[in-house]
């Protein structure tokens, strides 16, 4: 093979300033937030396979005034005191977290 006349490796503060630069962001962008419902869509579509058109998330039912219908159809899951459902949020696809507060028998009629 060939062989290197200097074996000195010296720091890329160039690319390391861009790495440090995109992890800041990605943090920034992949933190939990907290937003007003009436900016929440749900995804209450009958055939979730496909990606929303922005037409579909547009028109998307929003979180505040959803039927029990549409909310069933968004519901990715349910626990003993959250759900989480399908939604949009701007144009990001987003879980919706709902925490619920009760008892036993609040439990019990959901």
């Amino acid at each position: 093979g060939l062989r290197l006349d200097n074996k000195t490796l010296s720091p890329n503060h160039v690319l390391r300033s861009m790495i440090e630069d995109w992890e800041r962001d990605r943090a920034s962008r992949s933190a939990f937030h907290s937003i007003e419902l009436a900016q929440l869509r749900l995804d209450a579509r009958h055939d979730t396979s496909m990606v929303a058109s922005l037409e579909e998330r547009h028109a998307a039912p929003l979180y505040s005034n959803a039927t029990d219908a549409e909310r069933r159809r968004a519901t990715m899951g349910t626990g003993q005191d959250k759900s989480v459902f399908r939604g949009y949020w701007v144009d990001r696809n987003v879980a919706i977290l709902r925490i619920r507060h009760g008892t036993c028998e609040t439990e019990a009629r959901i």
